[in-house]
Parts: C-alpha cells; structure tokens; sequence
C-alpha cells in the first residue's frame, strides 16, 4: 500500500509543477505605466527598463544604441 501511495504522490507533485510552469509562462510581461516597452522589435518588460524609473534598480537598466550609431563592421 505504502509503494501505491509512493507513485500517487508523484504523480500529484509532477501536476504541481507542471500547473506551476503552465501558469508562469502564460503570464503577459508588462511595462511600468508611462515607460517604454519596445527597443525595436523587443519588449522590455519590467522589472527592466530602458531609463532610470522604468527599472526596479540600475542592475536593471538595459541602455538601448541605435544601430545607426554603431561603426560598420563589416
């Protein structure tokens, strides 16, 4: 009975995490309100931020370059 038990509870812990990471990937990043969510073609959802306020601290400040200002590699 103890080993019938054993796989039950593997089983409902296997759900849990499987609930768990269904249900975190199906959240929708979101931007702070008032700041800038796209850097070209990607989103930059808060805790991250492109200017100082948008971001939950400067270990979170992305700084966006425009391509136009790069030197040419090639």
């Amino acid at each position: 009975m103890a080993m019938g038990f054993g796989c039950m509870l593997k089983e409902v812990a296997l759900f849990a995490a499987m609930f768990t990471l269904t249900a975190a990937t199906s959240v929708t990043a979101q931007t702070k309100p008032g700041c800038q969510s796209p850097c070209g073609n990607v989103n930059i959802p808060y805790p991250f931020g492109t200017t100082n306020g948008c971001n939950i601290s400067s270990d979170f400040l992305f700084v966006v370059t425009p391509l136009s200002t790069l030197p040419n590699h090639s």
